[in-house]
C-alpha cells in the first residue's frame, strides 16, 4: 500500500503552526521508526519552488519518493484545481493507498472515484468561522467549504486540542469517533533555570486576529504604572499577515512606542534565544487552535498571559495567567504578575508538558495509519 502526503500548501520555508506540525511529526518519525516500512511507496506532494526534504526535515528512507508539482505555488487557484480534479484521478490510478493531509484538503472526488482510499485529514482549528475576514470573502468560502465536507468525507480527522475537536464536531456534525486529538509537541529539552531578562515577546503573525492593539495598550499601561518599569521592552515577532499595516501604524501612536520592536520572522535559533531570555510571552489571540508558541515558551521555563478563549487554557494551564477579561489593565495586572511570581508558574511547567509530551503523540498519530 502506498501512502500519499499532501504539503502542496506549504509555499516557503517560512513555517507557521501548521507546517511547525508536520516537522514536527517528521522529526518524530526517524527513518529507523519502522512507520516508513508500512508502505510500499510514500509519495510526498509538494511545490516545485522549495526544497521540501531540508524545510520539513523530511528523513532519508528509500521508498520515500517527492512529486513536485509546477506553478501552484504562483496562483490559490492552480493548487485548488490539482487538487480537487487531477489528485483524485492520480490516487484512483495508484490505488490502494492511504491520503493524508496536514491541513483540511481532501481531494473530495476520490471519495466517489476510488472509495477504498482511507483519507485522513487535519483540521488545526475553526478559525475561518470565527475571524472570516482574515482571509477574504472568496477564499474565506472555500476553506469554511474544503473544511466542513473534508471532515465529513474523509476517513479520519485529527486536530491538536480538545478544544478544536469540540469546535470541528458543533460546526460540522460529524461523530466524536472520527476524531483523533494529537497535541502539537516538541522534540527538545526542558529548561528551567534560563535568565529573565526585562523584556516580554509574542511570537505570532502580525494581525489583527491576533489581539495584537489590545497587547500593546496593556504594555504600555504597565511601562505608565511604575517608572521603575520604564527599562522593559516588548519584542514581536513574526512576518507580516492580513491587515499589518494597521497594528504598525497604531503602535507609532502610542506613547513609549520606542519600547517596542517588530523583529519579523525569524529562524528557529533566533527566536529561541529571545524565548529563552524573555520575561513571560504575551498571546491574547481571538481565537486559537492550540498555541504553539505557549509551548515552545514552556520548554524555556517561561509563564505565558493568554486570553481565556478557544484552545489557549486547555495548552497552558497552570503555567501562566489566563485572562478572562481583556482589558489593558488586566493585562498589565498579569505582566506584574509572572514578574512578582514567576517561580509560582514555573513550578508547574514539568507536570503540564507532560500533557504533550512527543512518544504519546507521535503513538495517537502512527496508529492512525493501522
Amino acid at each position: 500500500m502506498n501512502l500519499y502526503i499532501n504539503l502542496l500548501n506549504y509555499r516557503d520555508s517560512k513555517l507557521a503552526g501548521t507546517g511547525y506540525f508536520m516537522k514536527r511529526l517528521f522529526e518524530g518519525l526517524p527513518s529507523n521508526s519502522g512507520f516508513y516500512q508500512r508502505f510500499t511507496k510514500i509519495i510526498i506532494l509538494c511545490p516545485k519552488n522549495i526544497d521540501t526534504a531540508k524545510v520539513f526535515n523530511v528523513p532519508y528512507v528509500s521508498n520515500i519518493r517527492f512529486k513536485r508539482v509546477a506553478f501552484i505555488h504562483r496562483f490559490l487557484i492552480l493548487r485548488i484545481l490539482y487538487e480537487q480534479l487531477i489528485l483524485p484521478v492520480y490516487l484512483l490510478v495508484q490505488k490502494p493507498c492511504i491520503y493524508f493531509a496536514p491541513n483540511p484538503v481532501v481531494p473530495l472526488l476520490s471519495k466517489f472515484l476510488s472509495p477504498k482510499t482511507r483519507t485522513i485529514c487535519t483540521i488545526h482549528d475553526m478559525i475561518p468561522f470565527h475571524i472570516p475576514e482574515k482571509y477574504g470573502y472568496f477564499r474565506g468560502k472555500y476553506i469554511q467549504s474544503i473544511s466542513v465536507l473534508s471532515a465529513r468525507l474523509s476517513t479520519k480527522v485529527i486536530t491538536v486540542s480538545e478544544f478544536s475537536k469540540i469546535d470541528i464536531i458543533n460546526l460540522t456534525d460529524i461523530s466524536a469517533d472520527k476524531i483523533s486529538v494529537v497535541y502539537n509537541f516538541m522534540n527538545a529539552k526542558l529548561s528551567l533555570n534560563n535568565p529573565s531578562l526585562p523584556f516580554f515577546i509574542t511570537v505570532c503573525t502580525i494581525e489583527p486576529g491576533k489581539n495584537i492593539e489590545l497587547m500593546l495598550d496593556g504594555f504600555i499601561t504597565f511601562l505608565e504604572r511604575n517608572s521603575q518599569n520604564m527599562e522593559y521592552k516588548y519584542y514581536l515577532i513574526g512576518k507580516p499577515g492580513w491587515n499589518y499595516e494597521a497594528i504598525y501604524q497604531y503602535v507609532k501612536n502610542l506613547s513609549s512606542s520606542q519600547n517596542i520592536f517588530f523583529l519579523g520572522y525569524l529562524d528557529e535559533n533566533r527566536k529561541e534565544e529571545y524565548i529563552k531570555n524573555c520575561t513571560a510571552l504575551l498571546y491574547l489571540s481571538k481565537y486559537e487552535g492550540f498555541g504553539i508558541p505557549i509551548l515552545e515558551a514552556m520548554y524555556q521555563g517561561k509563564p505565558s498571559i493568554v486570553s481565556g478563549s478557544s484552545a489557549l487554557p486547555e495548552v497552558v494551564g497552570k503555567t501562566g495567567v489566563i485572562l478572562d477579561e481583556l482589558t489593558k489593565e488586566r493585562m498589565a495586572d498579569g505582566m506584574e504578575s509572572v514578574i512578582n511570581n514567576q517561580n509560582l508558574y514555573i513550578q508547574h511547567i514539568p507536570g503540564q508538558i507532560k500533557k504533550f509530551k512527543p512518544e504519546l503523540q507521535i503513538e495517537r498519530f502512527v496508529n492512525l495509519f493501522n
